[in-house]
């Protein structure tokens, strides 16, 4: 059996290739739903969100890792049997050695921005947000992912964005006309 580890070392981050397709250790966007499904640890869904139309959770035996940091759960998002996005979340206080080994990878990030999150009690949390365009490619990294404690790094293909909006108005309109 195939068995794809979701695991990004310093080492391998050194070496970048800008022609090269991205690739977490043999799990390629593109890839085709079917391939993932039969590596047996991954939970698929069908859904009905612009997004995606499957999400794959990794089992919770599985283990995955990012820069040596385990992943508190890895979800993939396929949309007509492709694979599109990768979301890799770990705790917050690994944030820092993870987005050293992306910097170390793919540079400097081409935009970096700031934002609010509140906890339960509303206090106040500084959130650090970069992104990485790399044609092909789009990588996101969230620090605090929506919570205080969860960090995020996301993959995804430049077109899911456009994608997503297309998706939306027609999930939408059908919506709005009984569909």
């Amino acid at each position: 059996m195939l068995r794809v580890l979701l695991v990004i070392s310093s080492a391998a981050l050194t070496v970048a290739c800008a022609n090269e397709p991205f690739d977490l250790t043999g799990l390629q966007l593109g890839t085709e739903l079917s391939n993932v499904k039969a590596q047996g640890y991954w939970r698929c869904e069908r859904v009905n969100f612009p997004e995606a139309d499957t999400y794959c959770l990794s089992d919770p035996d599985h283990k995955e890792s990012i820069a040596g940091v385990g992943a508190q759960a890895v979800v993939l998002g396929f949309y007509d049997g492709r694979l599109t996005l990768i979301s890799v979340y770990f705790q917050e206080y690994d944030f820092k050695t993870v987005l050293s080994a992306l910097e170390k990878k793919y540079g400097r990030p081409d935009h970096e921005g700031r934002s609010v999150v509140y906890d339960s009690v509303g206090a106040r949390f500084e959130n650090y947000l970069a992104m990485w365009n790399r044609g092909d490619l789009i990588i996101e990294a969230d620090q605090r992912a929506g919570h205080i404690d969860r960090s995020a790094v996301r993959y995804h293909l430049p077109d899911i964005d456009k994608n997503f909006n297309e998706r939306r108005r027609e999930r939408d309109k059908a919506r709005g006309n009984g569909a």
